[in-house]
């Protein structure tokens, strides 16, 4: 018979490796500001984003393993300030044309790309950045929901200079699939993400799908399935699977 106190050392050290929080090797604000970081206490504009990322890209370059991570004592905040909703709160800003405000947060999908960019190495499988990835995800998503929402008020607008900017709202559409379906691709690859923060990004996709199905056209809803699906497959998180499962019956 295997003797049960070895058997419960050997579970302990395995949930202890698994929950080991990794050194936090990031740069402070303090030090972040130093190179030229936008304060993290005012709302950014897309300008700001540019700066930040330019900042963030030579320390990726010098330090890969000094970005700035979720929830770091030293780092946290500017993380936080990354991901920022407040940061697009200019969409609530009636005082700005609505012409003006797609033209604004159009330059947010340029800024977030790069941010995406900076924090993943193409060269390897497992990403040293996975929890920070799955929420600059959700922000992506974000940021093209937003403007789906912007394109529906320009859509009833009489204004002309509105009106001239409907006929790009199928392009509006395809930016937020295209999101969604790169999304998709990304969660399937990188399932090794805490479960916590794969859920999380699991429950973001999940309600954004729900909340556009019904202007997706068979072609859309095809490649969906087979992006779920996908990653139905290569996750073991039971939450993820079942939901996608649903998700897949609706679409």
């Amino acid at each position: 018979m295997r003797n049960p106190v070895i058997a419960l050392s050997i579970l302990l050290l395995f949930f202890s490796a698994c929950n080991k929080t990794p050194e936090d090797t990031s740069l402070s604000m303090k030090e972040l500001q130093k190179l030229g970081m936008p304060d993290c206490d005012k709302t950014w504009t897309a300008a700001d984003y540019s700066i930040a990322n330019a900042v963030l890209l030579k320390v990726k370059n010098n330090q890969p393993y000094a970005l700035p991570v979720k929830g770091s004592k030293k780092s946290g905040k500017v993380f936080a300030k990354l991901i920022d909703i407040e940061n697009l709160s200019f969409l609530q800003n009636n005082s700005i044309p609505l012409h003006k405000r797609a033209y604004m947060i159009s330059n947010f999908l340029g800024v977030n790309d790069d941010l995406i960019n900076i924090y993943t190495n193409q060269l390897m499988k497992k990403q040293y950045y996975n929890r920070e990835l799955v929420h600059l995800y959700i922000f992506w998503i974000t940021v093209t929901q937003k403007m789906l929402d912007l394109a529906d008020k320009i859509n009833e607008s009489d204004i002309p200079e509105d009106k001239e900017m409907q006929k790009g709202y199928e392009s509006i559409q395809m930016a937020y699939l295209i999101s969604i379906n790169m999304t998709l691709e990304n969660q399937r690859k990188i399932s090794q993400y805490p479960c916590e923060d794969f859920e999380v990004l699991t429950d973001s996709l999940t309600n954004s799908i729900k909340r556009n199905m019904n202007w997706f056209d068979e072609g859309a809803s095809k490649k969906l399935k087979q992006k779920l699906s996908a990653v139905i497959g290569s996750t073991s998180s039971v939450k993820t699977q079942n939901g996608y499962k649903r998700l897949i019956k609706s679409l």
